[in-house]
């Protein structure tokens, strides 16, 4: 996983890093799911709950349109896998200038079914 620096819960570059490090403010240093990692790993691995990039949560999309998209909350409009012979999405909320992967939810859902961890 990659690392970004967060500052007041938004993402800062490594030059604005430097800058609020100097003048003494405190950073703090998140793991986050990159594009590196997914070509990486050869398939799309971020478990629920970790952060990751835009350029994931636009590569996932690749050019369509989201099944969902209200509040902060997108989904990608190819289903990924069945749970309970009803078909689920990869579901990201947005968070700042980062996006939390929530998992494979049903249509129009924000969380995940009972039992369904990941897929």
């Amino acid at each position: 996983m990659g690392k970004v620096y967060l500052y007041n819960g938004d993402v800062v570059s490594g030059t604005q890093a430097d800058e609020l490090i100097a003048a003494g403010r405190e950073l703090a240093v998140v793991d986050v799911y990159t594009l590196a990692d997914w070509r990486n790993d050869g398939d799309f691995s971020a478990a629920p709950g970790d952060l990751v990039t835009n350029d994931v949560v636009l590569f996932m999309f690749d050019g369509a349109a989201p099944m969902f998209d209200r509040d902060g909350i997108f989904q990608c409009s190819t289903p990924r896998d069945l749970h309970n012979g009803r078909p689920t999405f990869p579901t990201f909320r947005r968070e700042r200038d980062l996006w939390r992967y929530i998992g494979y939810c049903h249509a129009g859902q924000k969380r995940l079914p009972d039992d369904n961890l990941h897929h």
